[in-house]
């Protein structure tokens, strides 16, 4: 997904994140959580372009929107809707859809992705221990920021990894780079700029 993020609002949504990780973990939520992950809005990362329930990331929005429809229980619910609006205050409007509502895939040539359900937030949420990014992630060794949150600990628990040890706490620094992605040497990065 790509959209403007009000950076400010950052902590709101890892808070409220951290919070649905606490009520999923509470009750007994992860039949819900499995059905809600199948009919989420993905983001292309499993078969070459093509959106499907084998994607590894998944829009935050969606995922807490319809988990909030779909759970019986009430602190899930609360937690999901508080997950919603923290991603409303955190996206900037109008920053993350596209006018047709559908991005045209280069190599398909008209085939489409449909991306009505993307609200600006990504999470990874893989569907399976499958991933070759799941056990760096759980581990922190990926991006230094999984050490802050449950996000990463509710991935464990959910796709039965409770017995991966972590490794030593990752600090930016030399030789840790804070999130970037996987940017090479030929790729070309475009960033807002958004005065106020």
């Amino acid at each position: 997904t790509i959209a403007a993020i009000e950076l400010a609002q950052v902590r709101a949504v890892a808070s409220a994140l951290d919070q649905l990780v606490d009520a999923l973990r509470q009750s007994d939520s992860r039949a819900t959580v499995a059905a809600v992950r199948q009919q989420v809005q993905t983001f292309d990362s499993r078969t070459f372009m093509v959106l499907d329930a084998s994607d590894e990331y998944i829009d935050l929005r969606d995922f807490a929107l319809k988990l909030q429809a779909a759970s019986s229980d009430g602190a899930v619910r609360s937690a999901a809707a508080s997950v919603s609006d923290a991603v409303v205050a955190a996206v900037v409007a109008g920053s993350n859809r596209i006018q047709s509502g559908s991005i045209a895939t280069v190599q398909y040539g008209n085939q489409f992705w449909n991306l009505n359900n993307s609200h600006g937030l990504a999470l990874y949420f893989p569907p399976d221990q499958n991933s070759t990014d799941l056990q760096p992630y759980v581990r922190h060794a990926r991006f230094w920021y999984t050490q802050q949150g449950r996000w990463d600990d509710y991935l464990r628990d959910y796709l039965g990894l409770a017995a991966l040890n972590t490794l030593p706490s990752a600090q930016p620094g030399p030789t840790v780079r804070p999130p970037m992605g996987i940017v090479g040497p030929n790729h070309v990065v475009y960033l807002p700029l958004v005065r106020r």
